[in-house]
């Protein structure tokens, strides 16, 4: 029986595939911080965007609203 796939493993195993588990963890950790800040500028340009479309003053020129 295979043991329980983790997220990451995926990517790990393509990468590192004789790598120690040792390796393989602290590898794991880095590969989620990674994650965890592209998920953190996605979010913040999302947010960005949002404000900028709801704004009234786009460019310095106003915008007309219905």
């Amino acid at each position: 029986m295979e043991p329980t796939r983790r997220p990451g493993d995926f990517i790990l195993d393509r990468y590192m595939p004789d790598a120690p588990p040792k390796e393989r963890e602290a590898a794991r950790r880095r590969l989620y911080d990674f994650v965890g800040t592209l998920l953190r500028i996605a979010i913040r340009q999302e947010n960005e965007r949002r404000t900028l479309e709801d704004s009234s003053d786009v460019d310095g020129r106003r915008r007309m609203t219905g």
